[in-house]
């Protein structure tokens, strides 16, 4: 599929590679290249909201130090790839060290990871970009998720414009995780309340993290005039996004049960018609089997505008 909007979360940015490596494939087979708009989620956060109170004044403060230095050596080419294939060198002892120990050296690793990790969006060539804003994720309960979301204007089809926002919400496995991600998506929406009704169309998009079952979101997307595009055109969410247990030789994706997470946020859909909406990415390399696209599936949506 050779998408004209293009969503991802969790991708390495800010010289990590992984979202110009993207870049580069969407534009191999057009004239002229994407566009590209990326945000590495957790520096965003800390120079907009600074450290989380639970981490303490002095820890926060070396953190936001730490995370400000290696981002100063992403400046250099040949230590942001570097820096870039860290997380994965360090995949295997802390997989040894949570099974020998039941310790998660993600907690150590994570200054590494805070200046790469982030969100992009992608846009076809044909696709005026008209604004892109972003803002951290500091909910009232000020979780550690630290979290940036994105919203892009688009200029579309016939003078047609949409929003375009990208999220990637809260992964707290709780009845904390749950209030945190509602209040995570009330912020998104309050975000989006004032200027929403400027487009023709509003997509709300990405990891919605719903790993548990009632997950209090659905209904305030309802209450808050948003649908989801695969029920709105099967009547129904994919069985799940998330398929936990998938296995890369040594590296088995164990984290919790199966479910859908992923969602696409229709608003204003009384302007536009969704064509299909369904799964993408939902096996592994025809010859490698242990080689998928993503821990988690990708939803697509084909819609144009009405006349």
């Amino acid at each position: 599929m050779q998408p004209d909007l293009l969503l991802t979360q969790e991708v390495m940015v800010n010289g990590g590679g992984m979202d110009d490596f993207i870049l580069r494939a969407l534009s191999e087979n057009v004239s002229s290249p994407y566009q590209m708009i990326s945000e590495p989620s957790v520096l965003n956060f800390l120079r907009q909201c600074g450290a989380p109170p639970s981490y303490g004044r002095l820890v926060g403060t070396v953190l936001i130090g730490l995370v400000e230095l290696q981002n100063m050596l992403l400046k250099i080419p040949i230590l942001g790839r570097l820096i870039g294939r860290i997380p994965r060198w360090l995949e295997y002892p802390r997989i040894w060290i949570h099974k020998w120990f039941k310790y998660d050296l993600l907690k150590l690793y994570f200054p590494l990871y805070a200046p790469i990790w982030g969100i992009s969006t992608f846009i076809s060539p044909e696709i005026i970009r008209l604004e892109n804003d972003s803002i951290g994720l500091a909910t009232p309960e000020f979780s550690e998720h630290m979290g940036t979301v994105q919203r892009v204007k688009l200029q579309l089809e016939d003078n047609k414009t949409a929003w375009l926002v990208n999220v990637h919400l809260d992964a707290t496995v709780s009845e904390e995780g749950r209030e945190i991600r509602l209040s995570e998506m009330q912020l998104i929406l309050n975000w989006m309340e004032h200027v929403k009704d400027d487009c023709d169309v509003t997509f709300i998009a990405g990891d919605n993290n719903t790993l548990l079952p009632g997950e209090p979101l659905f209904d305030l997307m309802r209450e808050r005039g948003y649908f989801s595009a695969h029920h709105m055109i099967h009547g129904t969410e994919p069985v799940l996004t998330w398929p936990s247990g998938i296995s890369c030789h040594d590296l088995i994706d164990v984290d919790g049960e199966p479910g859908c997470l992923d969602f696409i946020w229709v608003h204003k859909h009384e302007n536009v018609v969704l064509h299909n909406a369904g799964v993408l990415g939902d096996n592994h390399c025809p010859n490698d089997k242990s080689l998928f696209p993503s821990d988690h599936f990708a939803l697509f949506c084909d819609f144009s505008f009405t006349s």
